[in-house]
């Protein structure tokens, strides 16, 4: 069963798991579950007062795993499907030819194949062509982006496009900005939020008031690109 506790106006769920264990923990998951696991004898008041001590603890996991997560669209690979590049849609078009191409031409994204094109070869060339694309425009946005927090001095990281199952971006420890390879079909506003946001914890490898405080000071409109960010679909 459910239990609720409210973190700053945020109504947030959990739920209990007895075990032979001695000790009272909280675990929060990537999928948003939050699981307390307690000994079987322990009052239902007592955790609930161990969730409202851990309450800030447990907004900076969520917060951690909600940020900046993709929202997946599946895909046929069939043409007249619209496939987004950069925030616009292009209809995807197929058709034969000596060579296979991927390119984009008066709003169509063109797939060239030398023989029958099924959709699983549509989806590879597609996939490759992003892959290609998110790997100049990332870089190139993330230069930019630097140069544009130049009165925070941050330091230009290392840059690692992959795909991601679950965040749009993430910084390592060891100072590298991981961003997901999805991120070329947004606009250009939005992208340069995610690098924003993850060369920010570059100084602050965390989300409290030091981060959004420094976020704000070098893209002071994140709140807005935010929302912008989370209304697309890829």
């Amino acid at each position: 069963m459910k239990s609720f506790v409210d973190i700053r106006g945020r109504r947030v769920a959990y739920v209990v798991r007895r075990s032979q264990r001695r000790t009272l923990e909280i675990a929060v998951h990537p999928d948003l579950r939050v699981e307390v696991t307690a000994p079987a004898d322990t009052a239902e008041e007592r955790i609930h007062a161990l969730v409202r001590r851990r309450a800030l603890w447990i907004e900076r996991q969520l917060d951690r795993f909600e940020d900046l997560r993709p929202l997946p669209v599946p895909r046929r690979y069939v043409a007249g499907e619209t496939h987004r590049y950069l925030g616009r849609q292009y209809r995807l078009r197929v058709v034969r030819g000596a060579a296979e191409s991927v390119r984009l031409k008066d709003g169509f994204l063109r797939v060239t194949t030398a023989s029958q094109a099924s959709p699983q070869r549509v989806r590879a060339l597609v996939d490759r062509w992003y892959a290609v694309r998110a790997h100049v425009v990332l870089a190139e946005r993330l230069v930019e982006c630097v140069a544009r927090a130049r009165q925070a001095r941050l330091p230009l990281p290392s840059l690692i496009v992959r795909k991601m199952v679950r965040r749009w971006g993430s910084c390592t420890a060891s100072g590298r900005v991981i961003l997901n390879v999805e991120l070329v079909k947004v606009p250009t506003s939005c992208i340069d939020y995610v690098i924003m946001h993850e060369i920010c914890h570059l100084r602050a490898m965390h989300h409290g008031p030091e981060f959004w405080w420094l976020l704000g000071s070098v893209m002071p409109d994140w709140e807005s690109r935010r929302r912008r960010l989370d209304r697309q679909e890829v």
